[in-house]
């Protein structure tokens, strides 16, 4: 099972979060607070462990149903550390997860798994919006879902659709549920998705 989520780090640095000590203190664990030193780009240390933990909230939305998230029931240990690239183990409500998370000038995106061979599978993409409306970004991020799923599954595009009948996105041709995990994140300018084929 796969999360994933999408900071954009340009609008992120100009919001009151994004210095604010009460946040860091209500979001990271005494520990994550010691990871921060590692990280060779400040600006983004603080916005990769929340991706890890929305994308670590993500699956276990998907396994419980419940929607309470509490960021320090998710705990991050940094692993391998890049300038542009971290891998993470991440403690979660429901055991030992995984994490790595792509670093840009723009961008932190993070995924999450439930077991690390996942990685090898998983197939993501990040895309600049044009417009920063909700209905919006929610909208291209799943036109790009669409059309990846179209090309790398050979999904008929007439009878092929993505819903949310449970509140995460679900896969669709007529009214059969593929054994496709999607997930799919938005922040102002960026979006992005992640997916896999699920063993039956």
């Amino acid at each position: 099972m796969i999360g994933n989520d999408i900071v954009d780090l340009n609008y992120a640095r100009h919001t009151s979060k994004a210095s604010h000590p009460r946040w860091a203190e209500k979001v990271l664990t005494a520990q994550e607070k010691e990871q921060l030193k590692l990280f060779p780009s400040p600006a983004s240390a603080l916005w990769s462990f929340w991706a890890l933990k929305e994308s670590a909230y993500k699956i276990f939305y998907k396994k419980t149903g419940k929607r309470l998230f509490i960021p320090k029931k998710f705990q991050s240990s940094l692993t391998h550390i890049q300038p542009d690239f971290l891998e993470a183990c991440i403690e979660s409500p429901l055991g030992k997860w995984y994490g790595q998370v792509q670093i840009s000038s723009d961008t932190v995106h993070a995924l999450a798994v439930t077991q690390k061979k996942l990685f090898q599978q998983i197939t993501y993409q990040t895309t600049q919006l044009k417009q920063t409306t909700s209905s919006h970004q929610s909208s291209e991020t799943r036109k790009s879902l669409c059309l990846k799923l179209q090309q790398q599954c050979r999904l008929p595009a007439e009878e092929f659709r993505i819903e949310s009948p449970r509140y995460f996105p679900q896969v669709f041709v007529k009214n059969k549920l593929l054994p496709i995990d999607v997930s799919m994140s938005h922040h102002h300018q960026w979006g992005a998705f992640a997916f896999l084929q699920v063993d039956q």
